[in-house]
């Protein structure tokens, strides 16, 4: 094999073609870079560092290709390198488009934590986006500059070709250099064969990690701290599953999506600036039910005391009811979140091996545990219900016979020139998985409203979802983290606890994410406990407006907030 074989035939027949298509696939594996916005790259400075670090990357490869083709046994190693890095770069490029990030420890712990039942739904949902974005504008122009330019590189003279290689390698070169020295982050990620081995090294680690976290849970600090007035004897917690705010009719959505809401409208507290802290389950509920800020970038949920701990220890009997699974391919975060609870209970599979045995299960078989939970002995209960709400596949969500909507109502209501029949009857089917949530919604109302004992009915979602609200567009995005946050509180709890039924009332059109759910409910129980901070609290008077995060990253749809300082006691 003659090494220097590769440098004269750089620049020949179709190695011009292949640099050309090694620079695209090179721009694939590392545009998550250039954008993300640790390192604040200005437009132009990200064009540059982008093209110049793609042609090095495609200038090496070529070469190296090229050398190892000569020996006949390697060709086999080249084919298959190629195929595996163009795989790997579309996957980055396709993730970070549609996703938000590229591939990542979050990406791959998303989908090891995911289950097989969730990977066959989201298959048609990744086809569905993959036809979005092949037809996106952008798309289509990088296609058709690429196609542009084949004959125009083919027509360049082979010394032309080769000094324009090396000008934009070198270049690329001095960039990578620079780019290593000044961010201590990142510089794996250049790398695909770097990224990915290293990333999924971490996520075994975190895996076992997390393992010995569950077999050794460590109880919850200061825990002498904690003491209750148990001003809600009961309180009953609805996670909702990728249910935007806008889509409810409580929240003046053209379709009655929320009919049981709405005729209670009068006596619900319905906040009206809440967004999750996160576009994505794990995470989202990670920060809900633990004290993990949502700006709290490099730690991690296991590094803050649980909510469910701290009930425990205020008092009250806590269950667990959960119509989602307790892990996927991986072990899980919410089955560790749910295990110190009294009573769990997963009523459909609990592991990834119950696929094979279970069938999609409706919500309303929640509704059997509430009730047994709520006709239990102990003076206080606090019961969480974790929905399977809105998830996608959203005809699968709610029973065929309990459909109030299809494409006809929702193109006379919603009119847009994005839809078609078909995307109608999508959101059809997301309307109708939201009415059926709120039929559910209501039947809880019904086990509080009349009841003696002071009560709390809380709903809120894990995160939103576009379903061609503003554009052609159906999935998540960083604008549509906007959910539902609405309290309902029976007559016995308003009558017994005026000041915080009008802290309640108050407090409806405050910012805050769903992250502090945990400081509102020590309010709402008149619960106190060390780590309690009336800042971060939405209902205290004492609240302090700030700069909401999602994903770990500031959320770029809220404006400047002016804090303010209060000391004032509740």
């Amino acid at each position: 094999m003659k090494l220097t074989g590769a440098f004269p035939k750089f620049g020949r027949g179709y190695s011009r073609v292949w640099w050309l298509l090694l620079v695209y696939l090179s721009l694939a594996s590392i545009v998550d870079v250039g954008y993300a916005p640790v390192f604040g790259f200005s437009g132009a400075m990200r064009a540059c560092f982008l093209l110049t670090v793609s042609a090095l990357k495609a200038s090496l490869l070529l070469v190296m290709a090229i050398c190892l083709w000569q020996w006949r046994p390697m060709r086999a190693f080249v084919i298959a390198g190629c195929i595996l890095f163009a795989t790997a770069a579309i996957v980055n490029c396709g993730s970070w488009r549609l996703y938000g990030f590229g591939i990542s420890r979050k990406l791959l712990n998303l989908m090891a934590q995911t289950n097989s039942t969730e990977v066959a739904e989201l298959i048609p949902d990744v086809i569905f986006k993959l036809k979005h974005l092949f037809s996106n504008w952008q798309t289509l122009a990088a296609t058709a500059l690429g196609l542009i330019a084949i004959p125009g590189i083919n027509c360049m003279p082979v010394r032309a070709f080769r000094l324009l290689a090396a000008t934009l390698s070198s270049i690329g070169l001095i960039l990578t250099v620079w780019f290593a020295a000044r961010f201590s982050t990142g510089r794996s990620a250049l790398l695909l064969s770097v990224r990915i081995p290293k990333y999924a090294y971490d996520m075994v680690q975190s895996n076992r990690e997390l393992q010995a976290y569950v077999s050794n849970m460590p109880p919850l600090p200061d825990m002498n701290s904690v003491h209750s007035r148990h001003l809600a004897n009961d309180v009953i917690l609805v996670i909702g599953e990728s249910a935007s705010r806008d889509n409810l009719s409580v929240y003046g959505y053209p379709l009655a999506t929320s009919p049981q809401m709405d005729r209670r409208a009068d006596s619900l507290f319905v906040f009206t600036n809440v967004i999750s802290s996160s576009a994505y389950t794990l995470q989202s509920i990670e920060n809900m039910m633990t004290f993990r800020p949502d700006n709290a970038a490099g730690s991690q949920w296991n590094e803050f005391p649980r909510v469910i701990d701290l009930f425990n220890q205020a008092g009250y009997r806590t269950y667990w009811l959960s119509n989602q699974e307790r892990t996927g391919w991986w072990a899980s975060s919410l089955g560790a979140l749910s295990s110190t609870a009294k009573t769990v209970r997963y009523i459909g599979m609990e592991y990834q091996d119950d696929a094979m045995l279970a069938n999609t299960t409706l919500d309303e078989l929640l509704l059997p545990p509430a009730r047994d939970a709520m006709a239990d002995s102990a003076a206080n209960r606090m019961i969480v219900l974790h929905l399977m709400g809105s998830h996608w596949t959203y005809s699968e969500r709610f029973p065929a016979e309990r459909a109030k909507f299809d494409a006809d109502s929702v193109m006379q209501k919603l009119k847009a020139p994005w839809l078609n029949r078909e995307k109608a009857g999508i959101v059809a089917d997301y309307a109708n998985s939201i009415a059926y949530t709120d039929s559910i919604w209501g039947e809880l109302a019904g086990m509080i409203e009349h009841r003696t004992e002071p009560s709390l009915l809380i709903y809120l979602s894990d995160h939103g979802e576009n379903v061609f609200d503003d554009r052609d567009f159906r999935g998540r995005d960083e604008a549509h983290v906007r959910i539902p946050f609405v309290i309902l509180a029976n007559g016995a709890y308003r009558d017994r606890n005026p000041q915080i039924v009008r802290m309640m009332a108050e407090a409806t059109g405050r910012p805050f994410s769903s992250a502090a759910l945990v400081q509102a409910l020590m309010t709402l129980t008149g619960t106190s406990y060390a780590l309690y901070d009336a800042a971060a609290d939405p209902l205290s008077p004492c609240f302090s407006e700030k700069l909401r995060f999602v994903d770990d990253e500031p959320w770029i749809f809220d404006k400047k907030l002016t804090e303010t300082n209060c000391n004032e006691e509740i």
